[in-house]
């Protein structure tokens, strides 16, 4: 039989074009996915812990619920850990 199959170099390179290919089209048909869904996230976080004693995380914690500004986070922070 002098029947050759492909050598596995140029087998490597057609499995490769072949996942490129395929990743492009699943790529181009999500797109299209996610620009149909809405934007329905929530637009604020919230941080919800237990009370704690600790006056860091307490401040942390006012600081990401928006309760204070950065200023004053950064100020009172300075002299929580003095």
């Amino acid at each position: 039989m002098d029947k050759k199959g492909l050598t596995p170099g140029v087998a490597t390179i057609i499995l490769i074009i072949f996942a490129l290919l395929l990743g492009s089209l699943v790529m181009a048909f999500g797109e299209d996915y996610v620009d149909a869904v809405p934007n329905s996230g929530p637009k604020k976080s919230t941080v919800c812990v237990k009370v704690s004693k600790d006056p860091l995380k307490v401040l942390q914690v006012e600081y990401l619920n928006g309760k204070i500004s950065k200023t004053q986070y950064l100020a009172r922070e300075k002299q929580l850990i003095r």
